[in-house]
C-alpha cells in the first residue's frame, strides 16, 4: 500500500497552527508575569502605608510629612542619612517596615538597588527610586517644592493639605503611595538635583492631576517624559497601584487617576472630580 504523504499545503497549515499555539503561550505567559509582578506591588503597598499609618500612630494623629526640609532619618545600622535623601520618605519611614527594602519599598525592577555595593549610593537611589511615590502635596505636606503648606499659603487656600487623619473624611479614597516611574524629562526641576537620567519604573514625588492650575498635560505616554502624568505609572494594563489612606489598596486606572477626588480631600468634600486651588473666601 501506498503511503500518503503532507502537502505543501498541509504542511504550511500545521505550521501556522503552531505558530498561533506559540503565540498564544506567550501572550499568556506574559500576562501570568504582569499579573504576578502587579501582585508583589500590591503587598507592598500595603505594608507601606500600613507603615505610614504607624508614624501617626507615633505622632498623636499628625501624618508624616512626605517631602520634608526639616526632618532627620537615619538607615539600620543608625547611621544618619543626608540631604537630599533624608528629605524624602523612604529612609523616613523605612523604620516602620523594619529597614525591610526588597519587597517593601523596592519591588520588581527596583529590588536591583538595595543589592548595590557602593552604600551611599544604594542610600541615595533607593530614596530616589522607590517603586511607588508619595501624594505629599495634599497628604502630610511637601515642604521642599511645588505648593508648600506656609501660613501664608494656608490663609490663602484654606487647609489644602492633610496633616491630620482627623482631617480626612474619606480616608479610602485618598491617594497616598501610588506607583511611580522617572523617565529624566524634568522631574529634577522640582529641586531635587543630582538625578540620574535613566528610565526608572519608580520615583519618590508625585504631582497630582491639579494644583492652582492642570498639571498634567492629556492621556498617559509612556513615550512622554513621566512629569507629564505626574510621575504616576499605570503600568499594569493601564491601572496602578495605589495605597490608601485608610489602608486599603486599589488599582486605578487612568480615567480615575485624573480625578482629584482621590487625591485632594477637599475635592472629595466638595465633590468635584475636576478640583483646583483657589483662594479660600
Amino acid at each position: 500500500m501506498k503511503k500518503r504523504a503532507f502537502t505543501l499545503i498541509e504542511l504550511l497549515v500545521v505550521v501556522g497552527i503552531i505558530a498561533i499555539i506559540a503565540g498564544l503561550l506567550v501572550l499568556v505567559m506574559a500576562r501570568v508575569k504582569d499579573s504576578g509582578r502587579m501582585t508583589r506591588e500590591v503587598s507592598a503597598a500595603r505594608q507601606l502605608v500600613a507603615a505610614y499609618l504607624g508614624t501617626s500612630a507615633d505622632r498623636d494623629g499628625m501624618l508624616m510629612v512626605g517631602y520634608s526640609a526639616s526632618e532627620t532619618a537615619s538607615d539600620e545600622n543608625g547611621d544618619p542619612v543626608m540631604n537630599p535623601a533624608s528629605g524624602r520618605y523612604p529612609w523616613r519611614l523605612a523604620p516602620y517596615f523594619r529597614y525591610q527594602m526588597r519587597g517593601v519599598l523596592l519591588v520588581n525592577e527596583q529590588e536591583k538597588i538595595a543589592g548595590l555595593k557602593d552604600r551611599q549610593d544604594m542610600i541615595y537611589r533607593a530614596s530616589l527610586f522607590p517603586s511607588m511615590g508619595i501624594n505629599a502635596t495634599y497628604v502630610g505636606g511637601n515642604e521642599r517644592s511645588g505648593l508648600i503648606p506656609t501660613t501664608a499659603t494656608l490663609r490663602y487656600f484654606g487647609n489644602f493639605v492633610a496633616t491630620r487623619l482627623s482631617q480626612v473624611t474619606q480616608p479610602g479614597k485618598l491617594i497616598v503611595f501610588a506607583s511611580a516611574r522617572y523617565s529624566g524629562g524634568g522631574s529634577g526641576s522640582s529641586g531635587q538635583g543630582g538625578e540620574s537620567s535613566a528610565e526608572q519604573p519608580g520615583f519618590h514625588l508625585l504631582t497630582p492631576p491639579r494644583t492652582t492650575k492642570l498639571e498634567w498635560s492629556g492621556e498617559f505616554d509612556r513615550t512622554a517624559a513621566a512629569e507629564k502624568f505626574g510621575n504616576l505609572d499605570p503600568r499594569y494594563s493601564g491601572r496602578a497601584v495605589c495605597a490608601m489612606l485608610a489602608g486599603n489598596v486599589e488599582l486605578l486606572d487612568q480615567k480615575q487617576l485624573q480625578d482629584m477626588r482621590y487625591w485632594s480631600t477637599q475635592a472629595a468634600e466638595t465633590d468635584n472630580p475636576d478640583f483646583i486651588l483657589k483662594p479660600s473666601p
